[in-house]
């Protein structure tokens, strides 16, 4: 089974590097959709920063964990665990990248559960909104309105078959 993670206790810290909320979640988006098991290094559920080590190793800062915006961080962090548990295509080995989009600046691929239900992954790394194509039921979204996709957008629905 691989050990995938995004930052860890000798790495310059995820957000750190992007200093973007958008790309931050759209990054863990594919940490937990892809095959093997997601490890979230502690600080990244709020997204704390830290450069390359010792700075990384900071102390947790558990007097800011309360704060609305941490506790926002925290809640889409914990939708992404629970789409992890219960989604069983976000845990599958099969994907496939199905080019539906034209834009060279967004990444899609599917995700396949053993019994052919579909999970669609959608990142929009462009600067301009992205139309998306109906179909599908949200399970969960950044930057996702009227099936546009914001520039640094995050999309993940069950495809309807």
């Amino acid at each position: 089974m691989m050990f995938n993670l995004l930052d860890s206790h000798d790495t310059e810290r995820l957000m750190n590097r992007f200093h973007s909320l958008d790309i931050f979640y759209q990054q863990l988006a594919v940490l937990f959709t892809m095959p093997g098991s997601p490890c979230i290094f502690y600080g990244t559920e709020i997204a704390m920063e830290g450069g390359h080590d010792p700075d990384c190793r900071r102390c947790m800062p558990w007097e800011e964990l309360e704060l609305p915006e941490n506790q926002e961080k925290t809640a889409a962090l914990r939708k992404l665990i629970l789409l992890r548990r219960t989604e069983p295509a976000c845990r599958s080995l099969y994907f496939h990248f199905p080019n539906e989009y034209s834009s060279g600046r967004c990444v899609e691929y599917i995700k396949l559960d053993g019994a052919g239900r579909e999970v669609e992954v959608l990142l929009n790394c462009s600067r301009e909104m992205m139309e998306i194509k109906e179909g599908g039921e949200v399970l969960f979204s950044r930057g996702f309105h009227d099936r546009l996709l914001e520039p640094g957008g995050t999309l993940i629905r069950r495809k309807n078959r």
